[in-house]
């Protein structure tokens, strides 16, 4: 009687056998990573993300004018990290590129 590892290791070469002898019939498809790429490009739809785009828009101008994260976050009823994360956060939807600093100094620049 084999054991589960076996039946593994037994199962997995009867994969391999067949995928090589079946090779040149195998049709390569479009990786979900086009897909995603179209998706990705599209601005979200809906209330919520309009929600997010006026916090953003909002949090913006509340920094441009000089107020801290303390006032921001009590004027929308936030705690102050969530206020700092979004004024650090380049994108309307709450996302951050790869440097969270660059928002805040691209900021203080202006």
């Amino acid at each position: 009687m084999a054991d589960r590892f076996h039946l593994w290791q037994n199962l997995a070469t009867a994969v391999e056998r067949l995928v090589a002898k079946h090779k040149g019939r195998l049709v390569e498809h479009p990786t979900t990573a086009t897909f995603g790429a179209k998706e990705a490009s599209e601005e979200p739809q809906g209330a919520m993300a309009q929600r997010r785009r006026a916090h953003y828009a909002l949090v913006y101008e509340m920094l441009a004018q000089g107020a801290g994260f303390r006032q921001i976050a009590r004027h929308l009823g936030w705690n102050a990290t969530s206020a700092q994360q979004w004024s650090l956060s380049r994108h309307p939807d709450g996302r951050s590129d790869s440097s969270p600093y660059a928002a805040r100094a691209q900021l203080q620049s202006m």
